[in-house]
């Protein structure tokens, strides 16, 4: 819903706007709410953020836009208000005002010359963040705990086999039942991964975060939300399981040769600028499977537990790339052989 002539009011007030309007709806993105503003000729990208998140972790998100955009990473920074803070309240909600940025955007897999440079932001982003990573402390990157995933996955299953046996439902219990498979099956660990190579990590890295250029290069970068320091190849293999093989997306998921092309030149594209030793991009590539595919019970647990169900569309889809990466995990690893 497009704010009123309140938020208009707070706009004026709190970073001078002289006469703003709202323009357009930004919905993309899960649980977003964001705006586009006209004020005379300026435009601006107005954040709501989400009510779970704290004052300090938003700070701290900030700092990081604002030291990306000052090292020649083309990060997208908040502006800052009139006491010159770059967050703001209103109504109980933080929110902040960023410069508005034309650029293109794919909803499929993007053209070579664009994950090539996707890999090349991702490296600079995180060469110019390795002597830094003290800049986040509130935040870890993800991990998983096998006993802890399987307790949840159970709770979850017996809620679904409670139900009302719906054909979301039935798709849910084996969506569930083979990660649990997986997962009991398997006793790798993040300690068994080894992943070392540290710097901030961007966290979402995807092309949904990304604008292009009319050369299909990377112009901007922005959504810094699960920006965190950790093992950069886990940051590597997040942009390559979802740039390249369509992992975020709500659609029939079907891989072939073109995917894995797209996933070579990307990861060239990262080690033409900042390489990685071919040990640690395995580990990276593990790593999201184990963390991400199988002990992840995300987005069931919003389903049933929370009554959420924005983002039922990526079980499907989601089923089928699991069974094919449980199945293949290995021809992906050897990807990195050939770079």
């Amino acid at each position: 819903m497009i704010p009123g002539d309140d938020m208009k009011e707070f706009l004026r007030d709190t970073y001078g706007l002289k006469e703003p309007s709202f323009f357009g709806e930004v919905s993309h993105g899960y649980a977003a709410e964001n705006f586009l503003i006209q004020d005379g000729e300026s435009k601006y990208f107005l954040k709501k953020y989400n009510k779970r998140r704290k004052l300090e972790r938003l700070l701290e998100i900030h700092k990081v836009e604002r030291f990306l955009s000052e090292n020649n990473v083309p990060a997208i920074a908040p502006l800052p208000n009139e006491k010159g803070e770059t967050l703001s309240t209103y109504q109980g909600r933080f929110f902040a005002i960023f410069p508005y940025v034309e650029g293109r955007q794919f909803d499929h897999l993007p053209p070579q010359k664009s994950v090539t440079s996707a890999g090349e932001t991702l490296a600079r982003l995180h060469k110019a963040t390795k002597d830094a990573t003290s800049l986040v402390v509130l935040k870890k990157f993800d991990t998983w705990n096998k006993e802890d995933f399987l307790r949840e996955a159970n709770e979850i299953l017996l809620l679904i086999e409670g139900g009302e046996n719906t054909p979301f439902d039935l798709l849910a219990r084996d969506f569930l039942k083979l990660k649990m498979k997986l997962a009991e099956e398997s006793s790798v660990t993040v300690g068994t991964l080894k992943l070392e190579e540290k710097a901030i990590l961007h966290g979402d890295y995807h092309h949904h975060n990304l604008f292009f250029g009319k050369d299909d290069k990377v112009s901007h970068v922005f959504d810094f939300e699960r920006t965190a320091p950790g093992p950069r190849t886990i940051d590597v293999a997040y942009g390559l399981f979802l740039i390249c093989f369509d992992y975020n997306l709500g659609r029939e998921a079907v891989l072939d040769e073109l995917h894995f092309s797209r996933a070579m030149e990307y990861l060239r594209g990262y080690q033409s600028v900042f390489p990685l030793s071919q040990d640690e991009l395995k580990a990276g590539i593990e790593w999201f499977y184990w963390c991400k595919c199988v002990h992840h019970v995300w987005p069931l647990d919003r389903h049933y537990k929370e009554k959420e169900y924005r983002a039922d569309v990526f079980v499907g889809p989601r089923l089928q790339l699991i069974n094919y990466f449980s199945k293949n995990l290995n021809s992906i690893l050897a990807l990195v052989d050939k770079v």
